[in-house]
């Protein structure tokens, strides 16, 4: 973790190994909570892959369908907390030990991550591995519930792509979906790049409704990461008398709203 000031100048530096915790093969998302604390994931292979993720293709992977040179079981399954000074707080998970996207004890390449505020929960988008949103306790890492597409019960043998407004009755988040972001009305809004789609939920995983961008594209990683703020904002908005949703577009190589 490199922390600089708004000049550019380095102002301290840690990470990587240490003890009680299990540091990721592959650094993936950094959040800084309301508390100040920072979470970091990752979507490292394990050593025999010696990378993460690449381009939105080495995340849709599934263990046991892994390519030559890449290992099947995926090492990063874990988040992990520290202070802002590099002292370790609290890991969830244990690398190379997910049993699916219904095991409440470990991840699996989680992608990002953020603490609610109003209650203390910490949200984890597991899309690269899994397909649910997952939330624990950011205190004591006690998990609270988690769900996938449309509110229910993630199935990992469902399909996996949607192309259609359609609502299919098993569907579940493509790989490749990043953290829910948190607007100003208490909706959770999860991008899922593989479908062109950005599903809404309340914070107990009650489905809201989806909407879909652009769906007759066939390439990946679009839509990929939406963010709220409020107007004024330089790059995305809410405000209490309107809303807009921004996002971006991988393979657009765009921003929309």
């Amino acid at each position: 973790m490199l922390s600089f000031d708004q000049q550019g100048n380095l102002l301290k530096s840690w990470g990587g190994k240490g003890q009680g915790y299990d540091w990721p093969d592959s650094n993936h998302g950094i959040t800084i909570d309301y508390k100040g604390n920072v979470w970091i994931g990752g979507n490292g292979r394990g050593p025999a892959s010696g990378r993460g993720a690449l381009n939105g293709q080495d995340e849709e992977l599934a263990t046991g369908r892994g390519a030559a040179g890449r290992v099947d079981s995926f090492a990063d399954n874990m988040v992990l907390k520290f202070t802002q000074e590099g002292k370790f707080l609290l890991q969830i998970g244990k690398p190379k030990s997910s049993k699916g996207s219904n095991d409440v004890e470990n991840l699996r390449l989680p992608a990002k991550t953020f603490v609610d505020p109003k209650t203390n929960e910490l949200y984890v988008r597991r899309g690269y591995g899994n397909h649910r949103v997952i939330v624990f306790d950011a205190e004591t890492g006690k998990y609270k519930r988690h769900w996938g597409a449309y509110g229910h019960k993630p199935d990992d043998a469902g399909p996996r792509q949607v192309r259609s407004e359609r609502r299919p009755s098993a569907a579940v988040p493509q790989s490749g979906a990043t953290a829910p972001s948190y607007s100003n009305d208490n909706l959770l809004y999860v991008c899922d790049r593989v479908n062109d789609r950005i599903q809404v939920f309340h914070p107990d995983g009650t489905y809201v409704k989806e909407m879909f961008i652009e769906k007759e594209t066939l390439a990946r990683a679009r839509p990929g990461t939406s963010r709220f703020r409020k107007i004024p904002s330089r790059s995305t908005f809410i405000s209490p008398t309107a809303r807009t949703i921004a996002f971006t577009s991988s393979t657009g190589r765009r921003s929309k709203s």
